[in-house]
Parts: C-alpha cells; structure tokens; sequence
C-alpha cells in the first residue's frame, strides 16, 4: 500500500523570495486550499468582514464579538504586511522578485466600518408587508381600507387560498 504525501513547501532561502511569498500570502492566501487552516489572507478576511454572518455591535445579527476579533485581526494583519514591505523596501527586494502591485493599498486600507456590513450575499431580511408604506398605501387604494381592517382583510383573503385552492386562480386585488 502506498500513499502519496505532499511535503508542505518549504520557504525559499533567498530572503528576499522569503518576503515575497509572505506578502502574497498576507494578501491572498485562501484557507480553505489548506484544509481551512491557518489564517486567510486580506482580500478575504475583508470579504468575510463585510459579508459575514455576524454583524457588527448594535445590528442584533450572529455574535458581535466575532466583528471585534476580525477588524482586530484585519489591523494586527495589515501591521505585519506593513513591516515585510519595509523590509522589502530595505533589503533592495523590489528589483530581484514581483510582489502584488496592490501591496500598499492592502497594508494602509481602512479596516471595514460596521456601516459597510451588507450580511451574507442573498440573505437580507425580507420586508414585511407591514412595513412597506408603499405597499399598504396601494393595498388600501385598491380594498377601500386601511390600518388594522386591512391587515384582517388580506389575512382572510391569503388564508382563503389555502382552505380553497381554486381561489388561487383569482389574482390578489
């Protein structure tokens, strides 16, 4: 029985291919390549940030502590790129191996503010009928009524398609 074992690649000995590796990878490195081991790289953790399951403080979504921890993350991240570049720029790397041309913008770029949060992609709320001023301002021009006679009025009508489904063929008014 023999099984294949891929060695983990070892960082170069020129260190100045030591740093470019280490910058890549605190820009691009994807987590889940690894087994979602280790840490991910910017571009993802702003990703993650913005589109993450849990909100910042005050938006009531997932654990707040987890935003804290990220955007703590993020900077200590940002901190790290910041001193390899210097040492990029000191050891004269520039002209002897390529590092991303976004670089810099990563190192210096504002952690996501918690206005930014927009919550996974294809899982905002929907809105409630109720709470569409416009829809019940419709609802009330086309029925003749407002406020609570008119939620009972689509209550018993909504609920009337499903106790007699050939009422189903007649549009909502």
């Amino acid at each position: 029985m023999s099984t294949a074992v891929q060695p983990c690649p070892l960082p170069p000995d020129d260190p100045c291919a030591k740093l470019a590796q280490e910058i890549n990878e605190l820009i691009n490195r994807n987590k889940k390549l690894f087994g979602n081991s280790g840490r991910h790289g910017l571009k993802y953790r702003f990703q993650e940030q913005i589109e993450g399951a849990n909100g910042p403080p005050g938006s009531g979504v997932g654990n707040p502590e987890i935003w804290e921890t990220h955007d703590k993350a993020i900077k200590e991240q940002q901190v790290g790129l910041k001193r390899r570049l210097d040492k990029f720029d000191k050891n004269n790397c520039g002209d002897k191996v390529p590092i991303p041309s976004d670089a810099l913008s990563w190192a210096t770029r504002p952690a996501p503010k918690p206005s930014e949060w927009t919550g996974p992609a294809g899982e905002q709320p929907a809105k409630s009928a109720a709470a569409d001023p416009d829809l019940m301002k419709k609802m009330e021009e086309i029925t003749g009524l407002s406020g609570a006679a008119l939620i009972v009025y689509l209550i018993l009508s909504e609920g009337s398609r499903v106790l007699f489904p050939p009422r189903n063929l007649v549009p909502v008014p």
